[in-house]
C-alpha cells in the first residue's frame, strides 16, 4: 500500500505542475494578445476612423504603412489600393496631427494590428525601445495572395530547371 500512495501522491503533483504552466502560458499569450487590442474610448475611436476612412477611400485595400514619431510630428497611415497590372497605386495619407491625434509607437502597433484584422492582412514592424521612430506594414489580403503567388511561381520555375537539369 505504500507505493501506491506514493504513487499517487507524485501523479498529484505532476497533475498540479502541469496544470500551473498551462495557466501561466494561457496569462502570457493573453498579455500578449492584449497588446494588440484599442483600450481607451480615444483609441477605439482612432482604429474606426482610419479603418473607415481607408474603407472610403480605397476598396481594393492593398496594404497601409503606419508611422509613428515621438519627437514633433505624431505620424500617418499611408494606405493604398490594388491598382492595374496587379500593383500598388493610389496612395492615401491619414495625418494624425490634423484630426487632432498624438500617436505614440505603441499605439501605432495596435492600429497596424487593428488594420490587419479587420481587412485579413497580415501586420509586421519595426521598432525597438532605442529608437524613437517606429513603421508598421500591413499587408491586405490582395498583396499576400500576390506574394503567394510569385512564391508558387519561383517554386515551379526552380523545379523546371531542375528537371532541366537530368535531362
Amino acid at each position: 500500500m505504500d507505493y501506491v500512495s506514493v504513487i499517487l501522491f507524485y501523479a498529484a503533483v505532476i497533475l498540479i505542475v502541469i496544470f500551473i504552466v498551462k495557466t501561466v502560458r494561457k496569462r502570457k499569450e493573453n498579455k500578449e494578445e492584449s497588446k494588440r487590442h484599442p483600450k481607451t474610448d480615444s483609441q477605439k475611436e482612432l482604429v474606426r476612423e482610419v479603418i473607415a476612412a481607408i474603407e472610403r477611400d480605397v476598396p481594393n485595400f492593398y496594404g497601409a504603412t503606419v508611422y509613428s514619431s515621438n519627437h514633433g510630428n505624431s505620424g500617418l497611415v499611408r494606405y493604398c489600393s490594388m491598382g492595374a497590372g496587379n500593383s500598388a497605386n493610389s496612395e492615401y495619407d491619414y495625418n494624425f496631427n490634423a484630426h487632432g491625434y498624438f500617436v505614440s509607437n505603441e499605439m501605432a502597433y495596435i492600429l497596424a494590428c487593428q488594420i490587419a484584422d479587420h481587412f485579413g492582412g497580415r501586420c509586421y514592424g519595426s521598432y525597438s525601445s532605442g529608437h524613437q521612430d517606429c513603421q508598421y506594414y500591413v499587408a491586405g489580403p490582395r498583396r499576400l495572395a500576390l506574394e503567394r503567388e510569385q512564391k508558387r511561381q519561383e517554386e515551379l520555375e526552380r523545379q523546371r530547371i531542375e528537371n532541366l537539369k537530368h535531362l
